[in-house]
């Protein structure tokens, strides 16, 4: 764990059977919960997140069989997770938590860059964003990851812009949680059992009722030139390309996503796209 350092290096480690993350670059304590109070107001810019981590890496790192996940930034800024590899992290019996790499929840992370990555049946996703202002995904391969190949949010802190370009997101049929251990058989509960999967999600404002943070005046999403494979309908539930949602119906920002160029195998059109509530949207690069 690296915490509130600037321009470290984490290279060519090999973790495994951590309780919560293998490698957690991370920054805490009192001026970060003021800096990030007023962040959350929009009273300052990236410039006045000092008291954050930044510039920090993660290179060249295998990260695997952890309970929560093999790779988090959490209150990081200009953050570079490149050329990892992070398997099997989370519980088999749990649907709930198991990320290849993250960018944690309730924290305020800008700038970050996640490049050239192999995430690989990791019990719920591959990559992760739960809060992060901006951040790219590049040439990343998502493989088999239980619930989601990437998906991003801004839960806690607003989401400004994220970009997803040029990764493989593949899913694997042998790779399902049949029954999560929370819940009851499927026919009870097939809604909420972390079966169905899906490529790319994006979610704005999935908390709205219960925050007041000031919103971008727009948010820029992006999944262009991407590789899909594996998605279909078994009888079960349907598999899905693209997850779209504006879930609280946030009418603060003017949200433009872009899903364009992007290659999908083997997929009944039904099971491409879901766009929910409210997007200026271009699909196969046409508005």
């Amino acid at each position: 764990m690296y915490d509130a350092t600037t321009n470290s290096v984490i290279d060519g480690v090999e973790v495994l059977g951590a309780n919560r993350c293998g490698i957690i670059c991370s920054a805490t304590g009192d001026e970060i919960n003021k800096q990030n109070a007023k962040w959350y107001k929009g009273e300052i810019t990236k410039d006045g997140l000092t008291a954050h981590g930044r510039g920090n890496v993660v290179k060249n790192c295998f990260s695997h069989h952890n309970r929560v996940a093999g790779i988090m930034g959490q209150n990081q800024v200009d953050m570079q997770v490149f050329n990892n590899s992070a398997h099997y992290n989370g519980h088999e019996k749990d649907g709930g938590t198991g990320y290849g790499v993250v960018l944690a929840s309730g924290s305020v992370n800008v700038d970050c860059v996640i490049t050239e990555n192999l995430v690989e049946r990791n019990y719920r996703k591959g990559l992760d964003v739960h809060d992060a202002y901006t951040s790219e995904f590049r040439n990343n391969t998502s493989r088999g990851n239980r619930f989601f190949g990437i998906a991003i949010e801004g839960r806690g802190y607003p989401l400004s812009k994220c970009y997803i370009t040029r990764n493989v997101f593949i899913q694997d049929p042998d790779f399902r949680l049949a029954v999560d251990d929370d819940h009851t058989a499927w026919t009870d509960s097939k809604n909420s059992d972390y079966y169905r999967w899906c490529a790319v999600r994006f979610e704005v404002n999935p908390q709205a009722l219960f925050q007041t943070y000031k919103v971008p005046a727009v948010v820029d999403l992006q999944a262009t030139e991407n590789y899909i494979s594996g998605i279909s309908w078994d009888g079960r539930g349907a598999h899905q390309a693209f997850i779209v949602a504006n879930r609280e119906d946030d009418n603060g920002s003017v949200i433009k996503t872009n899903i364009s160029k992007n290659i999908i195998k083997k997929a009944n059109e039904l099971l491409t796209f879901s766009l929910l509530k409210g997007y200026d949207t271009a699909v196969n690069g046409v508005r």
